[in-house]
């Protein structure tokens, strides 16, 4: 585990302007959090809170890289295993006074419907509410006249087989949730990098860090630059197992207002799609579910998504697509987070999750108080780097074992 930094993290540390053989002006920083996405920003604002004063790096200035192209609702529904389950419900609980902390991000907790037509995808709907509902899931079963009057008034929901309200789901603006976190880092004493890439290498001294010609000299480096992570940690010898992961939103030009609420539409015929209409009235349209790979990102599959959404909600029948965002999902190979040190790389923390923008207040504070105490938070044991090591290890003994236990041929 790490080396606890304390509050206010090592007086020594945070030295800048050192020179390192006569040349180079050496910046001495307790935490360089590299990623400024939802996650990385909720990590660097709570680092900051705990007085550690991190620097923020990150190569998107704007803030519009992949969290802010995210479709950002939060739910914990269908998350699996029990350990991720629990993760996601204790970043929702805390979701209310994050944003409270931070202000107007378009938070909304105004839940969540699903409905299916066909008979067989309804009993898989109505399952998985069950397995919900048992594991103390705020979600219920609906019926059809319930339904109806949960949509929008003009709606038509057809022959319903199955249908399901999460009334304390919500969803966020994601790109405003960046930018308060990173005010809030400022304040608290953090400094953010933006506009540039980071190159991290590993050397005699630890983790070295340049930065647009600035050599940064962290006690810890935190890795949470998303997508991106792979190839930053290839630099220092780092395999992170990692599925391709493109995302495709549909954005539409601005509408009236007439949901409140995530919407997740039926398929057969035609995609399921999955919707919500946005503060500033345009409505962002996804395929199937969040985890869904873009295998068609072009404007005629987005007008098909539209066209599909219109069946049920005549209002999207003439709206107009204003954009098409894509973006590379952060997607770990077994789908779970993964947060922790590296294992026998001292100093360098990973922190990539699919979901991110449902998990950043729980992982922005775990993250934080596992750097700040050196005490494990016993809500991420489930999902530290090592565990794929771990399961290459046990796949070639069972072979072993295999292979051993062969009766031998006479």
């Amino acid at each position: 585990m790490l080396a606890p930094l304390g509050r206010h993290g090592s007086e020594a540390n945070r030295s800048e302007g050192l020179m390192e053989d006569g040349m180079e002006r050496i910046d001495h920083s307790d935490v360089v959090v590299i990623g400024g996405g939802i996650l990385g920003s909720a990590i660097a604002m709570e680092l900051a809170r705990r007085g550690l004063r991190p620097v923020l790096v990150d190569e998107d200035r704007s803030g519009q890289a992949t969290s802010a192209r995210s479709f950002a609702s939060l739910s914990a529904f269908g998350a699996d295993p029990v350990a991720y389950f629990e993760l996601a419900c204790a970043a929702l609980a805390g979701w209310s006074r994050w944003a409270e902390r931070l202000g107007d991000v378009g938070y909304r907790r105004t839940g969540e419907l699903r409905w299916a037509t066909d008979p067989q995808a309804g009993r898989e709907l109505a399952e998985q509410v069950e397995r919900a509902r048992a594991r103390g899931y705020p979600i219920m079963p609906v019926d059809e006249p319930e339904l109806r009057r949960l949509l929008p008034a003009a709606a038509n929901p057809g022959a319903v087989a199955a249908a399901s309200y999460a009334p304390q789901d919500g969803q966020v603006e994601p790109d405003a949730v960046m930018a308060a976190c990173r005010a809030a880092t400022r304040m608290a004493g953090g400094r953010l990098l933006l506009g540039e890439p980071a190159r991290i290498q590993l050397d005699d001294d630890g983790i070295r860090v340049e930065v647009a010609g600035r050599v940064l000299r962290p006690r810890i480096a935190v890795l949470t630059a998303g997508a991106e992570s792979v190839a930053i940690a290839r630099a220092v010898g780092l395999d992170i197992p990692m599925l391709p992961s493109p995302g495709l939103l549909v954005q539409t030009e601005p509408l009236p207002a007439f949901t409140d609420k995530v919407v997740y539409l039926p398929g057969d015929p035609g995609p399921q799609v999955h919707l919500r209409q946005r503060t500033d009235g345009s409505v962002l349209l996804g395929e199937r579910s969040q985890d869904t790979v873009a295998r068609e990102p072009s404007e005629h599959h987005g007008r098909a998504l539209l066209r599909q959404a219109g069946r049920f909600l005549p209002l999207l029948r003439d709206a107009r697509i204003a954009r098409m965002l894509l973006a590379w999902r952060p997607m770990p190979a077994d789908r779970l987070p993964i947060v922790g040190p590296v294992p026998d790389l001292d100093g360098l923390y990973l922190a990539v999750a699919h979901r991110g923008v449902t998990l950043a207040p729980a992982l922005g504070r775990l993250v934080a108080a596992e750097i700040a105490t050196g005490e494990e938070e016993w809500l991420l044991a489930q999902f530290r780097p090592g565990r794929f090591a771990e399961r290459a290890t046990r796949v070639v003994l069972d072979v072993e074992e295999a292979f051993r236990s062969r009766p031998r041929s006479r």
